[in-house]
This record gives structure tokens, C-alpha cells and sequence, in this order.
């Protein structure tokens, strides 16, 4: 129907390949990369450096593209990236850049053929400084010890709701998101 499609595999948590079930992960992550295959889908954005490997050894035909969890705001982290993954078709750069120009132009400057593409209204606040954290932990499962604490999965955005509360205007004035009268000028890069 003219759709395309591309398959986030958002891990953030690292792969524990000494885990004494990691043939039993891999063997599921087999079945549904065939599975998605099977059905036409190639194109798969990834968030995890060893799973872009895997994948890359595992299924050369797959198309794979970065996720912007990777969280790379320099120029020299992007160059590194490329050098080091040449087989990545595109990269999604930190929402955290979209308003640093300069960067964008560098980046397609530096590598021409390389697809960028940015997520224009991501809900985290600009320079969040949790953002890392608070995307490692989805996925955990909390202990008592962690609620007794205060310390389950609810810190981080119990800590972002409680900035939104004290300051929205900040907030709005600090997310990264592009506003239809801004693509103009991403246009020109």
C-alpha cells in the first residue's frame, strides 16, 4: 500500500552475552528478524552498538539504522560511528542537536551520502540530564527495596514532571522540538 516501514529495536539495556540464557535471547531475536523478513520488512533502527553488529554478521541484507538513544553530540562521535559501522544507511542524532546547526551542517558536510534524519517533537526536555538513565531502566522490573527508597522507575519522571510543574514555560523554551516555521532552515542543510 505504498507504506514503509522500519522496525525499532530500542534495546537499552546492554546484552549480557555471559548470561547463561543468551542462546535462548538470541534464538528468539532469530525468529523475529525472519519473521519481519519473511513479511518484506528489511529496515531495522537500533539503539545498541553489539545488536547493530549482530545484526550486520547475522543478516547482511537487513538495512540497519541508528536510533537516537545512541545520544552522540559531537561531530567526532558521529565521524568515529561512521568509521566504525560503514554499513549503517542512516543515523538519527541526538534530539538534544536539533536546534545546533552548525553540527548539522558538519555532519552532512563530512559525510554526504550518510541519510539523516531528526525526531521533531520528542517529549524529553532539552539537556535532560536523566535521559540516559531513565531509558536503561525501562524494562526493569523494581524491588521493594527500590519503592521503599524512592528509587524505582518512577524517580525519572517523577523528577521530569516535576520540572515540567515548577517551570513549564522553561520546559517548552528548552525541548529540542522543531516547529513547522523552523524547516525551512533544515531545509538548507
Amino acid at each position: 500500500n505504498g507504506f514503509e516501514f522500519i522496525y525499532l529495536l530500542n534495546a537499552p539495556h546492554s546484552v549480557d552475552i555471559f548470561s547463561d540464557d543468551i542462546d535462548e535471547k538470541l534464538k528468539k531475536l532469530d525468529f523475529l528478524i525472519n519473521k519481519l523478513y519473511e513479511m518484506g520488512l528489511k529496515k531495522f533502527r537500533v539503539s545498541n552498538p553489539r545488536l547493530l553488529t549482530y545484526l550486520h554478521a547475522n543478516y547482511p541484507e537487513l538495512e540497519l539504522y541508528t536510533s537516537t538513544s545512541f545520544e552522540y553530540t559531537s561531530l567526532k562521535q558521529y565521524q568515529t560511528f561512521i568509521e566504525m559501522y560503514p554499513y549503517v544507511k542512516q543515523i538519527v542524532p541526538s534530539h538534544d542537536v536539533n536546534k545546533n546547526f552548525k553540527l548539522l551542517k558538519n555532519l552532512k558536510k563530512y559525510s554526504p551520502n550518510m541519510d539523516y534524519e531528526l525526531i521533531v517533537n520528542e517529549g524529553c526536555l532539552g539537556g535532560c540530564p536523566l535521559r540516559n538513565f531513565h531509558a536503561a531502566n525501562f524494562g526493569h522490573k523494581k524491588t521493594k527495596s527500590e519503592v521503599q527508597h524512592g528509587l524505582e522507575i518512577a524517580y525519572y519522571a517523577n523528577m521530569c514532571a516535576m520540572t515540567l510543574k515548577n517551570n513549564p514555560y522553561l520546559f517548552i523554551c528548552k525541548s529540542q522540538n522543531i516547529y513547522p516555521w523552523e524547516i525551512e532552515e533544515y531545509g538548507k542543510i
